[in-house]
């Protein structure tokens, strides 16, 4: 920018105080919307993951059901059937089986929320999922 000097003419200094200031507080501006939205983004991803997983467990659950006649308890088994829950990059799965005929499946993303709290999702063979924990 250019600035003029009293007598001398034309002098070449650069950005003044005032302007960088104003530049760094309209960039921190931005930064305080723009972060919240990017780890909202973010939880609804995994949350998005954890929807898809519970469904594909579902019906990993109803195949080997027809096949075995129970619920399997160790989501390890269910690699025969094609299901690679290792793959996963957001979330862990937890399979609980209750009575013979009932089982519980639990996902919990491996990272913490902005909130501090992991997002976790519970669904049953019943078909409804409900959400334990979330990330807001």
């Amino acid at each position: 920018m250019t600035r003029w000097r009293h007598g001398r003419g034309r002098v070449d200094s650069g950005f003044t105080l005032i302007e960088l200031m104003i530049v760094v507080a309209i960039i921190g501006i931005l930064a305080s919307i723009a972060i919240p939205n990017f780890l909202f983004v973010k939880c609804k991803a995994k949350r998005s993951e954890a929807y898809s997983l519970i469904g594909a467990v579902k019906t990993f659950q109803n195949t080997y059901f027809q096949e075995t006649g129970n619920y399997v308890c160790d989501p390890t088994k269910l690699d025969e059937f094609g299901m690679d829950y290792s793959a996963q990059q957001y979330t862990t799965i937890n399979l609980t089986c209750g009575i013979p005929d009932s089982y519980v499946i639990e996902i919990e993303a491996r990272t913490i929320g902005p909130n501090g709290n992991k997002d976790k999702l519970v669904s049953a063979e019943t078909g409804i999922i409900q959400l334990v924990d979330g990330c807001y």
